[in-house]
């Protein structure tokens, strides 16, 4: 008997044999007979973690015993399951969706660029992306309400990611971890994000929103991405519990019923954007975004760019305006800028400081006469409060200037980048300013 028809028996015998009440998938009888026939195909199974893992399948594949609330799904059959069980252990690829709510959205272009899109779904089409039935089986209580999100519009990220061989690690990613990882130490360009979202929003705030934006001067930003939820196709992987739409933004709006009776629902909160000037950009699609990633692996957009620009975009107040900063130091500064021994003299009377070396780049990459001066004014309040020197409030006009010219800088790197993408970080920066 092959091993595929191994699992298939014990699969169905699984299908006919129900734990008791309030039992795990684990502790039916016939769940160790699955164990034998699945570690024949892959020995990894249960290392590390007992059945965690395939547990996580069984509930992944639905057997018809398990009960998945009000959402109505037909149980997979024992050769359908048995088919899908054995491609997950030996599978070394698989798809990751994240699903990024845009909170406080007011109507965006439905954008494609590679596998990232802006959207709307329905509230079927977000069951099928969150795997509602399957969360149900893990939880009686994990509900993606998935009518309410309906009306929120998404990021939604779809990334192929690599598997470990490891069922057992799949399901508790901490067991893959290197000790190194998890000892306290800080790795110095670790993303609060995934990477494939990270770039998609990088690819998003390279687009001038401050512009556009009707209320600027209060919040720039076009939106807020207060969480995100990753879904994982693979079987064998722990599903989070769902968010709930409490997190997001919303405001009661009267609607008028045929009969004249005066409803009271909830829609989500707007951010008014001029969205007659949204349709004069060039789309972000799937040439542009291709460019971006070009420029995204280039040296000359090393990774503190995209890093401190999305950090900016999480950060309130004196921490927004400081990363802006940043960012702008992560794209034009080198360390020889601070070494007098190493760095070449600068004619003319120029000052050797860092800070001229930086405003003198800026100038030249935007080819503005006045860049340099916005960014040394900006710099002297960053400098003033990490000083400890006594400062006015930061207007929101500086606020602006901050998130514009760090928005320009990194947009102008992002093209050089992508029209060669060999170009040498040090010569770039170098032919800007010595």
């Amino acid at each position: 008997m092959t091993d595929i028809w191994r699992i298939r028996d014990a699969v169905a015998d699984l299908w006919r044999t129900p734990p008791d009440d309030g039992a795990t998938p684990s502790e039916s009888r016939a769940f160790p007979s699955l164990v034998t026939a699945c570690k024949s195909l892959n020995p990894r199974l249960d290392k590390g973690f007992g059945n965690l893992a395939l547990e996580n399948a069984v509930r992944a594949l639905g057997a018809p015993w398990m009960s998945v609330g009000n959402v109505r799904t037909l149980p997979l059959g024992p050769d359908e399951a048995a088919q899908r069980l054995a491609a997950a252990l030996g599978a070394t690829r698989g798809r990751r969706i994240h699903l990024c709510p845009l909170d406080g959205a007011d109507a965006l272009p439905r954008w494609r660029f590679g596998t990232n899109r802006i959207t709307k779904m329905t509230a079927s089409e977000l069951d099928a992306a969150a795997s509602s039935a399957r969360l149900l089986r893990h939880h009686d209580r994990w509900v993606f309400d998935s009518r309410a999100f309906a009306q929120v519009q998404w990021l939604v990220v779809d990334e192929d990611v690599t598997l470990d061989p490891a069922p057992s690690v799949r399901a508790v990613p901490l067991l893959g971890s290197v000790i190194g990882e998890i000892d306290g130490r800080i790795k110095p360009h670790a993303a609060r994000l995934p990477t494939a979202v990270e770039e998609a929003l990088f690819a998003l705030l390279l687009r001038p929103w401050e512009d556009v934006v009707e209320y600027s001067k209060f919040d720039w930003r076009p939106f807020r991405v207060p969480w995100i939820y990753s879904v994982d196709d693979d079987i064998f992987a722990s599903p989070a519990a769902p968010p709930d739409p409490t997190t997001l933004r919303w405001t009661e709006v009267n609607l008028s019923g045929p009969d004249g009776d005066v409803v009271d629902v909830e829609r989500p909160d707007v951010w008014p954007l001029d969205t007659k000037a949204l349709v004069d950009w060039p789309p972000l699609d799937d040439a542009a975004w291709d460019r971006i990633r070009v420029a995204l692996k280039s040296s000359l957009l090393a990774r503190p760019v995209s890093h401190f620009l999305t950090r900016a975009f999480y950060a309130e107040g004196i921490d927004e305006f400081l990363a802006h900063i940043t960012a702008i130091e992560a794209a034009l500064a080198l360390p020889r800028d601070h070494d007098a021994r190493s760095r070449p003299k600068l004619t003319n009377g120029a000052s050797q400081g860092a800070t001229h070396r930086l405003a003198v780049r800026i100038g030249n990459l935007l080819q503005s006469e006045t860049a340099g001066d916005e960014f040394r004014a900006l710099y002297r309040g960053r400098s003033n409060f990490l000083h400890g020197a006594t400062m006015q409030d930061i207007p929101a006009a500086q606020r602006l200037g901050a998130r514009r010219l760090a928005r320009r800088v990194s947009a102008a790197l992002s093209r050089h980048a992508a029209d060669d993408a060999h170009l040498d970080r040090e010569l770039f920066l170098a032919s800007l300013c010595p």
